[in-house]
């Protein structure tokens, strides 16, 4: 896996000796990336003569709304550049920006292939991995706490 993000952006790093690092606030309107080391889900590396047709994709769950996103979290190496065959894989980062109105959010990874009947997950065993998202509307004064 590439290097842990350390820019200052806000991000998820699963590494694999199976932890989970949190870089900066996940903040509603503000963009979050992941990154997963493949190392995590190394069983389908399958290929079709030179072209590798295998991926792991996250899938990205905002609560309470229950918005469901996914995509890649490799990154495509091509013969030619741009856009040539998939000739080899290497871990890449899903972006996404956090939409307003959730309070937490859900993350699994899914390593398939085309080639392949069987799926390989990352989920924490079927509980997923959870994170807060803490609103980013300030506490009016005197809210906190009721004064009876």
């Amino acid at each position: 896996m590439g290097a842990i993000i350390e820019d200052g952006r806000t991000a998820l790093n699963f590494s694999k000796d199976w932890q989970v690092q949190q870089t900066g606030a996940i903040k509603p309107g503000e963009p979050l990336g992941i990154r997963f080391d493949p190392d995590r889900l190394p069983v389908l590396r399958d290929q079709k003569g030179p072209v590798q047709v295998w991926d792991i994709e996250v899938f990205v769950k905002f609560h309470p709304t229950g918005e469901l996103h996914s995509g890649s979290v490799m990154e495509d190496l091509r013969d030619p550049p741009g856009h040539g065959l998939v000739y080899s894989k290497i871990a890449g980062e899903f972006d996404i920006v956090i939409p307003p109105g959730v309070t937490g959010m859900e993350l699994w990874f899914r390593n398939y292939s085309l080639l392949a009947s069987a799926d390989y997950w990352d989920s924490r065993y079927g509980q997923n991995y959870w994170f807060a998202v803490p609103s980013s509307a300030p506490t009016p004064p005197g809210s906190s706490a009721l004064l009876s």
